[in-house]
């Protein structure tokens, strides 16, 4: 029989926190390992994202033209979170993600489907965090 457990938070904080798992044995050999979980904000998350689309301009994976109107939608979702309107911000997210599927998409896309779902998983990431579930 082996029995784990853990000193995790049921809901962690923003920032860092060390957690520590401790493995027991039927013997009674112990073992113990710790992680570090780190929890960003929707507004970091927003900016990451902005740098993964500039990183795929720079790839020349995507025009200038499509990434500055993933970009607009990025700003506008950050100026909507600074703003303390999260309904807005999550609307312009969800408009992010459908301008993303619709550059995978059509007979021209202009993202591969590994870039653009890349992009929508991160996207969906920032919606969860400002509903308070990420």
């Amino acid at each position: 029989m082996l029995a784990v457990a853990n000193d995790a938070p049921s809901v962690f904080p923003l920032g860092d926190t060390i957690v520590t798992f401790t493995a027991v044995d039927s013997s009674g050999n112990s073992a113990s390992a710790t992680t570090v979980v780190t929890v960003v904000d929707a507004a970091t998350l927003i900016n990451r994202l902005i740098q993964d689309v500039a990183a795929v301009v720079a790839a020349a994976d995507l025009p200038v033209g499509n990434a500055n109107a993933l970009t607009s939608t990025l700003d506008a979702a950050l100026s909507s979170l600074a703003a303390g309107n999260d309904s807005v911000a999550v609307n312009q997210m969800a408009a992010f993600i459908n301008q993303v599927q619709a550059m995978m998409n059509g007979n021209n896309p202009r993202l591969t489907q590994a870039e653009g779902q890349a992009l929508i998983t991160a996207g969906n990431a920032v919606v969860a965090q400002i509903q308070g579930g990420g």
